[in-house]
């Protein structure tokens, strides 16, 4: 862990890129999860976003999540949730990031991060 308290560790897996996110997604470690999503966006990536080791979440870490996945749909580009733990889907739900109450407009066809499943 850094001094964000935030671990990005990027490989590629069947054409994307795959981030696993470790640690503390908290208004910290944002801003290394911001560059390295930019990053692959400007390279023209997917990416798939592995949550398994998020130990904690933030209203700044929903809110890059979010940002980030419009971003990448406006540039038609995938950016997908892997292994998103429980505790994080609470505190998601909690903040009112809910694809059934959302009024997201990216919430439509299926295409949110905090649908069921995610």
């Amino acid at each position: 862990m850094d001094c964000t308290g935030v671990q990005i560790a990027v490989a590629e897996a069947e054409g994307r890129k795959v981030m696993r996110v470790a640690g503390e997604l908290t208004l910290a470690g944002t801003p290394p999860l911001r560059a390295a999503l930019l990053e692959a966006l400007n390279a023209g990536d997917s990416v798939v976003l592995d949550l398994r080791d998020v130990k904690e979440i933030d209203l700044c870490g929903l809110q890059i999540l979010c940002s980030a996945h419009r971003t990448f749909i406006r540039q038609d580009r995938t950016l997908s949730l892997a292994n998103v733990p429980q505790r994080v889907r609470t505190l998601a739900g909690r903040a009112g990031y809910d694809a059934q109450r959302s009024i997201c407009p990216y919430r439509q066809g299926g295409n949110c991060h905090w649908a069921c499943g995610a």
